[in-house]
Parts: structure tokens; sequence; C-alpha cells
């Protein structure tokens, strides 16, 4: 599947210090403590403690009670989660990021995004939340000890995924991802298909639709310079894979979202 995550509400909420009260969601939570520190409280893994920069993600129905020892700006998210991220996020757990770098910046920006109102925005939200919810996985560290170690396929599907976020203007065949990572391509293409339920190939695509999206609805360029900046051969190929990630062509999506 494309998408691994589905984005359901976002909001910002400045936190007073203090305590606040006892509630669950019938949702992932993600938080993003952009300012303040203090502990999580949660009834099934104790206390969870945060501080500036740093992203605590609850599982569905956990109660949980934020104790704020300074006053804080959270940015919160709701999601549900498909398998592949939920047997790797199955209880409270903290991962610390840097400031105004990514993911941290996506967070902020997803979670004053509006609710979707249309397939295609919700496609769109989904999409970028399930790259930053891979990111984070891929940096973090979970505090809790009852982890299980990461493994040497998974962590090589992470840093697969964070090689195609990083390069994907420049490669022109997926034996350069191989020989970064020093494995076979075959291996590339299993590990990866294994931890992220598509392939590698199908990521890489997407990731320049997604940058395609962006030059479409955010830039003046015309149609026929999107190609060569988004890394497609030529205009029948950028459109055929525009088409098939997001259901319209080129033309029709900036028109239609704008």
């Amino acid at each position: 599947m494309a998408n691994l995550a589905q984005f359901t509400l976002g909001w910002q909420a400045e936190v007073p210090q203090g305590a606040g009260s006892r509630h669950q969601h019938h949702a992932m939570e993600l938080v993003y403590h952009q300012i303040g520190a203090g502990t999580v409280l949660t009834d099934t893994y104790g206390n969870l403690r945060f501080n500036d920069s740093e992203i605590q993600i609850t599982p569905i129905g956990e109660y949980h009670r934020q104790n704020q020892q300074t006053d804080g700006i959270d940015c919160c998210i709701l999601f549900t989660a498909h398998r592949q991220l939920t047997r790797r996020i199955n209880h409270a757990c903290s991962y610390p990021v840097t400031p105004n770098h990514y993911p941290a910046t996506e967070l902020k920006a997803l979670s004053t995004l509006p609710k979707p109102q249309t397939a295609q925005e919700q496609q769109i939200a989904d999409h970028r939340l399930t790259a930053a919810l891979l990111e984070i996985l891929r940096l973090g560290q979970r505090f809790e000890p009852r982890n299980q170690p990461i493994t040497r396929r998974q962590e090589m599907a992470d840093m697969a995924h964070s090689y195609l976020r990083t390069h994907w203007r420049e490669i022109q065949q997926l034996q350069q991802v191989a020989n970064a990572l020093d494995i076979s391509l075959d291996y590339l293409r299993h590990v990866y298909r294994e931890h992220y339920d598509m392939t590698i190939y199908q990521a890489l695509t997407e990731l320049r639709i997604e940058h395609a999206c962006d030059l479409l609805l955010n830039s003046q360029l015309p149609l026929k310079a999107l190609p060569a900046i988004c890394g497609f051969a030529d205009v029948q190929q950028f459109s055929r894979r525009f088409k098939q990630v997001t259901g319209k062509a080129p033309g029709q999506y900036r028109q239609n979202n704008r």
C-alpha cells in the first residue's frame, strides 16, 4: 500500500504549566512538544519524560495525562496506521528530533492542516504523514526498555528509504541505492518491499510525484518543465505516472486544487 498512515486531525495548543486531564483517543496520537518540558503519565507504560523538540506517540485507547513543568506549545496529530507501522509503534514512546529541520518542520505544518475534504487532499496528507513517521522511526530512539531490537533487514529498509528522500533527484538506477548501502540490488528490493509494503521503485516514483504536486500548486512553471525537474524521462512518462498515483492528469490536478 502507498500510505502506511491515515491523517485524521491536526491542531496546535498552548499548554500552561500544570497537570492536564486524563484522557484517551480512538486513534493514535502524535504530539510534537515544540516548546516545553514535562512528563506524560500512561496507564500501561508509566511516566515518559519530554523536553523541547521531542515527539511522543501514544497508541489507540491508551489513557494518559500530561504534566507540564513549563509553559509549552504542542503540535498534535491524530492518525490511524497500517500494521507495518503499528507493529513498530506498539506502545507509548518518545523520539528526540532536531528543531527547524525535517521531520519537525513537517509535523508543525501537518498540525495546522485543515481536515481533508477530498480524496486527493486525504492522499497527500496521508503521504506526508507516512513519510514523516518513517523518518521519525529511522532517527528516533525509543525510551521504553521493552523494545524489540531493530533487525538488520529493517535497518537496511529504513536506510534505503532515507536515501530515497535525500537523493531522489539524482537517482537514475536503483543500483545506485544498493551501491550506496553496500548491498545487492535483489536484497534491497526484497527488504524494502517486506518493510514498506511497496516496491522501492514505487516509493521513488511517489516521492517524485509528491514534489510535482507541490510545484503544480505552488509555482507557475509550465507542465512541460516538470518532468526534467522531477526526475522523469519525458512528458509522456511523467503524465502516465502522475495519473497512476493521483488519479488525475497533471493539468487537471493543478486546475482542481488551486
